[in-house]
């Protein structure tokens, strides 16, 4: 089994004899971060090769190399369980780690983290998708991401009325737009709402 990072980059396409168009596309590419080793093996996996590896994620760990707020592990949240999904490359030498996160009771959401080149601690991270158990007889809201390309993402909010039965009967609610800037931060560039 390979670990791989993945890179994000736009391309830009040209027309043969025509003016010149942009086609803006995510494309990505693995690259291999070090040689095979097994899962379960004594050799000692750093954090972002643990979530390349989609390992569990200790609290330990967690704490040891995210600003993730306290919120998300403690009190209501004391059983909360993390679990690696992602490494992305991203603009400004920087680091993009999406992790699987359960608290323990009824959500499961992923959580992007940013990690300046050079750092093993995060220097933020947002809630890009979200989803709890549903109680079909109130309003009922979920979250879904899409990357746009190696410096911004999009976060949209779906709203599902009373008693509908479907999640893909969601209406949009709210989208933001994220850009992540040279210093490691998650800027927010845009929030649209559409609800009234």
């Amino acid at each position: 089994m390979r670990y791989f990072f993945f890179i994000i980059t736009g391309t830009t396409l040209l027309g043969c004899h025509s003016k010149v168009k942009e086609e803006k596309q995510v494309i990505i590419q693995p690259v291999i971060t070090r040689p095979v080793v097994e899962k379960d093996s004594v050799i000692s996996f750093s954090f972002l090769d643990s979530i390349t590896a989609k390992s569990t994620l200790s609290l330990e760990y967690i704490k040891m190399h995210t600003n993730i707020d306290s919120l998300y592990y403690t009190g209501l949240s004391s059983e909360a369980a993390f679990e690696g999904d992602t490494v992305l490359r991203l603009k400004y030498g920087c680091t993009g780690a999406i992790i699987n996160y359960s608290d323990g009771r009824n959500c499961l959401n992923k959580l992007f983290l940013v990690f300046r080149a050079g750092t093993t601690i995060s220097s933020d991270y947002r809630e890009i998708e979200t989803g709890c158990d549903r109680d079909f007889s109130g309003n009922y809201f979920y979250t879904r991401y899409k990357l746009l390309n190696d410096s911004s993402l999009i976060t949209t909010e779906y709203y599902i009325p009373p008693n509908k039965e479907e999640e893909d009967a969601g209406t949009v609610w709210e989208k933001i737009k994220y850009g992540i800037s040279q210093k490691g931060l998650m800027d927010t560039i845009m929030i649209k709402t559409y609800h009234h």
